[in-house]
C-alpha cells in the first residue's frame, strides 16, 4: 500500500478467527517517500498467501517467506508485480523476511 497523498484504512481479521484465537499477524515497513512522490494517488496491492514462495530451513528449524520488491520487473518473485513508480529504498529494493518456527 502507498498511502501517498492519504488514505485511511484499518487492520483487522475476521469475526472467526477473533473467536478462534484471536491470532492477528502483519507485518508493515514504512518508507518515507520522495517530497516528488508523496502528491501521488494511493495505492493498493493484495497478494494472496499462495503466491508468496516458501522456504524450508536447514535442520527442520522452520521456513521462511521472502517478499520482495524490485524496480526491475525481470527480477523479482511472482506474488509482487514491480509497480512503475517502484520501491523507494536506497537499494532499490525492499525485502521483508518472515520466518516461522
Amino acid at each position: 500500500m502507498s498511502v501517498a497523498s492519504g488514505i485511511v484504512h484499518k487492520e483487522f481479521h475476521d469475526r472467526d478467527i477473533a473467536q478462534r484465537d484471536g491470532l492477528f499477524e502483519i507485518v508493515r515497513p514504512w518508507m518515507n517517500l520522495p517530497a516528488k512522490d508523496r502528491i501521488s494517488p494511493a495505492r493498493y496491492q493484495n497478494i494472496l498467501n499462495n503466491r508468496i514462495p516458501i522456504s524450508k530451513l536447514p535442520d527442520d528449524q522452520g521456513s521462511v517467506r521472502v517478499y520482495t520488491v524490485q524496480r526491475s520487473a525481470s527480477n523479482q518473485l511472482p506474488a509482487v508485480k514491480a509497480e512503475s513508480q517502484g520501491t523507494w529504498n536506497r537499494s532499490d529494493a525492499l525485502k521483508i523476511i518472515h520466518t516461522y518456527a
